[in-house]
């Protein structure tokens, strides 16, 4: 069964960054083992937060009580696959 990621992109403030290629990465790595969802889903295993920068200056407590990851480089969506793998 797959996981249900909730996907909730940052406010894009610095448009130098694209934030889909570490979206695309993350499909490409896991495949059928993710199922991206509404971030408002009740029903969630992850919220991931995907950043347009590193700064990560988006407010989190929208998901205060949901297990978050913040995606702001390719080097974090590389960790989130080696946990989801393990």
């Amino acid at each position: 069964m797959a996981l249900k990621i909730g996907l909730k992109y940052c406010s894009d403030c610095n448009p130098k960054y694209d934030r889909t290629v570490k979206v695309k990465y993350l499909m490409d790595a896991l495949g059928n083992k993710i199922e991206f969802v509404n971030y408002k889903n009740t029903d969630v295993d992850y919220v991931l937060l995907v950043t347009s920068c590193d700064d990560g200056c988006a407010e989190l407590n929208r998901f205060e009580g949901k297990d978050t990851r913040i995606i702001k480089t390719i080097s974090d969506a590389e960790n989130f696959v080696k946990e989801v793998r393990e």
